[in-house]
């Protein structure tokens, strides 16, 4: 064996300096003292590194070591983490650049991480993280060329993502600031590269700049993106590149949207209410129902925004449906638009927004608005059915003591039972109005 080290070692221990030791190429030494002993060098990875210093960007190199993915990996995220915590933007920045820069050179990786990342979406969103990621624990398997660079999917699993949640969970808004302007800066280098970001990695984006409290800078983000979506469109019938071609044309688009309505909803959830506030959560909805109708999903936007608790713009965008059929279709008496959002979705959603009405005029004016909608979105549902129920179950938990009956009543009114209480009970005027209207048996 050979050390690296000064030189004067002893005779049976030679070092690399000594001058009877001869260089060949590539990985060789030839002993030219005694018998012409031949050495190959062979690289110590761990003693390697701890020559170097912290703040050295020896990432390619450290890549193209002959060894397995995830040992090469886990010392790319020491040598991240230990910059993080020093708090070293510059020499981040520096190490994403030259990422980028090796990244954007493989058609391969950048083809198989937009659909591999999409595993990642939920967790990138930042709403539900139960536990860290495990490094070595990749839940998908990197192909083989994918072994000299970094993917978008190593880089939010095994730094981003465990960085952000570990700050999250430490209380940490300098180091959560840090991550956002690392991920931002990463994108921003993709893009200059001419590479498209991944679903997982502008969710990550979005969820972190909402939890950061950084209005300003999502404005710009989304905004950015919503400009592009329009070059787009314009560009759409030219041949003429642009690295957003196929931004909502893809099937990510979709799932882009909901990954944003998801984020616009973990306010919701108790300790994370802090970091929302109403103006980023009306811009996230804007602009996931702008993708979706974008796509022609105005149903699933329908069905999005209802979850969201945006009653009135998912009526507006059903009832614009609506009157685009009757204008496609002239002559028909009936619109069936229902495929995806139901009629029982639309009085669930009702039935929750009337609960935080203090008057009963309120109340009565949003069901009979509702019966109207329902009469054109799902005319089906407002159809008279006999089905069998059983006979006193709402008085008893024991079915073998009472048997079934038939009942004719409308489909919606077999589905949903109706809200006695928001109407003055069961015997007032105003209550039997509606249930007959939207079908209830008496």
């Amino acid at each position: 064996s050979i050390d690296v080290g000064d030189s004067g070692q002893s005779k049976n221990n030679p070092s690399i300096y000594d001058e009877s030791l001869s260089f060949l190429a590539p990985s060789f030494f030839l002993n030219t003292n005694g018998q012409g002993l031949l050495y190959q060098a062979n690289l110590d990875m761990d003693h390697l590194l701890d020559y170097c210093p912290s703040t050295s960007c020896i990432i390619p190199m450290i890549l193209r070591r002959g060894e397995r993915k995830e040992k090469l990996i886990s010392h790319v995220v020491e040598r991240f983490s230990h910059l993080i915590e020093l708090r070293d933007t510059m020499n981040l920045q520096n190490w994403i650049g030259v990422i980028v820069d090796m990244y954007s050179k493989s058609s391969d990786a950048i083809e198989w991480d937009f659909d591999s990342t999409a595993c990642l979406v939920p967790k990138a969103t930042l709403a539900v993280f139960d536990e860290l990621p495990v490094v070595n624990d990749l839940p998908v398997k990197v192909p083989a060329f994918c072994s000299q660079i970094l993917t978008q999917f190593e880089l939010l699993h095994c730094i981003f993502l465990p960085q952000a949640i570990a700050a999250i969970n430490e209380g940490d808004a300098e180091k959560l600031r840090l991550i956002s302007s690392l991920s931002v800066h990463y994108l921003v280098e993709m893009e200059r590269k001419m590479v498209l970001p991944s679903v997982a990695l502008q969710s990550f984006i979005i969820a972190i700049l909402c939890r950061t409290e950084q209005d300003e800078v999502l404005s710009s983000f989304l905004s950015a993106r919503q400009t592009q979506w329009t070059i787009m469109r314009r560009r759409k019938h030219m041949n003429l590149p642009t690295v957003h071609r196929m931004y909502f044309d893809s099937p990510g688009a979709v799932s882009f949207a909901e990954a944003l309505f998801l984020i616009a909803s973990s306010h919701r959830s108790g300790k994370d209410s802090m970091y929302f506030n109403d103006h980023m959560r009306q811009k996230l909805i804007s602009h996931g129902t702008m993708i979706l109708l974008g796509c022609g999903y105005f149903t699933h936007a329908a069905k999005m925004l209802l979850e969201a608790g945006e009653y009135n713009i998912a009526i507006a965008i059903c009832s614009k449906a609506i009157a685009k059929r009757i204008r496609t279709n002239k002559g028909l008496e009936e619109v069936t638009c229902g495929e995806g959002t139901k009629a029982q979705d639309f009085f669930h959603a009702a039935v929750e927004r009337t609960r935080r009405m203090p008057r009963v005029a309120e109340r009565c004016k949003t069901f009979f608005q509702l019966f109207y909608f329902i009469r054109e979105w799902d005319p089906s549902s407002l159809s008279w059915e006999r089905r069998k129920v059983r006979a006193g179950a709402s008085q008893s938990n024991f079915r073998d003591e009472f048997g079934t009956q038939v009942v004719e009543q409308s489909v919606l009114a077999h589905e949903c039972s109706f809200p006695y209480q928001l109407f003055d009970g069961e015997d007032s005027p105003q209550c039997n109005k509606l249930r007959a209207m939207f079908g209830y048996a008496k």
